[in-house]
């Protein structure tokens, strides 16, 4: 770990680039490497990321130890395009594979099926009764034939089988829940290639299952704090195809 002086006080490189972007005091002025006694303008440390990528690397990802030499330098040379900002989707992706972060799902614990996460997260203005309801709506979805969203004939869930499940005396009670529940940014409704999709937003209850593009693009603002800044460079940097894997297929 480096140890490099700035007016008087140790810093690691990390700690000095994050400071040199945020505040004022550290804009200017001379840095002095104890190690080397290299000094070079403060100003100028994005430029120094390449002899400290090393640290940068080790810091950012000390629970991912890599053994293997040829994998730690192609790590090397990726975490350095990634700083560069000159990294392709495809290089990107192999980069998530050593961190160990290709399968991407929201950063918190999970069982199969839906469960609700983070309920400081939930909106505040949900009312009881339909926070219990989003509840059982999770269930019925996470215990429906093993996850398999449709019923044991092949056919696709229907509003209707829904609807009874929930308690509603008909359909457009239940799309009258649903209006609601999209709104409060928990689940959403798409129709793509005819098929009508119901998507629950994953930042707020979670299906056993990975995040594509497309999910991510939906709910984005909920989801960028459940993910790292990895997943997050590799999800925006996809077209606009969309993915449906993820989508729960329902009929009328």
């Amino acid at each position: 770990m480096s140890k490099l002086l700035f007016n008087n006080h140790e810093y690691t490189f990390k700690a000095l680039l994050e400071l040199s972007k945020k505040s004022p005091l550290y804009k200017s002025g001379n840095i002095v490497d104890l190690e080397t006694g290299e000094e070079f303008g403060i100003s100028n440390i994005d430029k120094y990321r390449e002899v400290y990528i090393d640290e940068l690397i080790t810091k950012r990802h000390k629970e991912n130890i890599i053994k293997n030499k040829d994998t730690k330098d192609r790590a090397k040379e990726l975490g350095f395009k990634y700083l560069s900002d000159i990294i392709n989707k495809e290089e990107m992706f192999e980069y998530l594979k050593i961190l160990n972060q290709d399968k991407i799902r929201p950063n918190y614990n999970y069982d199969k099926g839906y469960i609700v996460v983070n309920l400081n997260k939930i909106p505040k203005n949900i009312t009881d009764s339909d926070y219990g309801k989003f509840n059982k709506l999770l269930i019925f979805l996470s215990s429906n034939h093993k996850n398999k969203i449709t019923h044991a004939n092949g056919k696709l869930i229907s509003k209707k089988d829904i609807s009874n499940f929930l308690g509603y005396k008909n359909i457009e009670y239940l799309n009258k829940y649903l209006r609601k529940m999209k709104k409060l940014n928990l689940i959403d409704e798409k129709t793509f290639g005819g098929i009508k999709f119901l998507i629950i937003n994953p930042a707020y209850a979670k299906k056993n299952m990975e995040i594509d593009h497309t999910i991510y693009k939906m709910f984005k603002n909920d989801l960028d704090s459940c993910l790292t800044e990895y997943q997050i460079k590799y999800l925006n940097m996809h077209d606009d195809n969309v993915e449906i894997n993820s989508m729960i297929p329902i009929s009328d």
